[in-house]
C-alpha cells in the first residue's frame, strides 16, 4: 500500500494501477484488503482519466459484491467516483445520498458524504457542500485521509461562502495537527501558502 501510496503521489498512474492490481491478486493479503485494492485501481483510473477501465472494473466489482452491504456501497461510491471525473454531477448524488441512507458503517458515511459534498462543491452549491464536509469533521472523522479531506473542502468552501475567519480556521487546522502530517491534502493546503 505504501508503494501504491507514493506513486499516486507523484501521480504515477500506470505503476499505481499496476501496485494495486497486484494487490488484489496476492493471497497474502485478507480478503478486504484485496477487494480495496480493486477498489483503488478504479480510483487511479479515475485519476488518470481512463473512465472506460474504471467502469469496466466496477461492472466486474458489482457482479463480485453480492449482497455484502458494505462492499455493494463501496462499489457504488466508486461508480459515483466514476461519474464525479465524467463532470456527471446530477447522476452522482443520488446515488450518493442513497449510500448516506443505506449504511450505518462510519468509514463508509465518511466516504460518502464528502463525495457528496465535492458533488456539490463542483456544482457550486456551496452551502450544501459545507454540510456535507461538517458531517465527515464533526462526527464521521475516524479516518485520518477522510478528515483531512473534510478540512481541505471545508476551507475552500468557506472561502467560496465568504468566510475567511473559518477558511483560515480549517486550513491552519489541517496544516497544524499532527494527525494529519502527511496526507494527501495537507501537502495540498501546504502548497497553496
Amino acid at each position: 500500500p505504501l508503494i501504491a501510496q507514493t506513486q499516486m503521489d507523484s501521480k504515477d498512474w500506470a505503476e499505481a494501477a499496476k501496485t494495486f492490481q497486484e494487490m488484489s491478486e496476492m493471497d497474502a493479503f485478507a480478503a478486504d484488503v484485496r477487494r480495496e485494492a480493486e477498489l483503488m485501481v478504479v480510483t487511479v483510473a479515475v485519476r488518470a482519466k481512463d473512465l472506460d477501465l474504471a467502469n469496466k472494473r466496477l461492472d466486474a466489482l458489482a457482479k463480485k459484491a453480492g449482497k455484502d452491504p458494505v462492499f455493494v456501497s463501496r462499489v457504488e461510491m466508486a461508480r459515483a467516483e466514476v461519474m464525479i471525473g465524467g463532470n456527471k454531477l446530477k447522476e452522482a448524488i443520488p446515488l450518493l445520498q442513497g449510500v448516506i441512507k443505506s449504511n450505518n458503517d462510519k468509514q463508509t458515511k465518511a466516504l460518502a458524504h464528502n463525495a457528496l459534498g465535492e458533488c456539490y462543491y463542483k456544482a457550486e452549491r456551496y452551502n450544501e457542500a459545507l454540510w456535507e464536509f461538517l458531517w465527515v469533521d464533526a462526527v464521521f472523522n475516524q479516518d485520518r485521509n477522510q478528515h483531512a479531506k473534510a478540512l481541505f473542502y471545508l476551507w475552500k468552501t468557506f472561502e467560496k461562502l465568504n468566510n475567511a475567519e473559518r477558511a483560515q480556521e480549517c486550513r491552519e487546522t489541517l496544516i497544524t495537527e499532527r494527525q494529519f502530517i502527511g496526507t494527501e491534502y495537507q501537502r495540498e493546503a501546504l502548497k497553496a501558502k
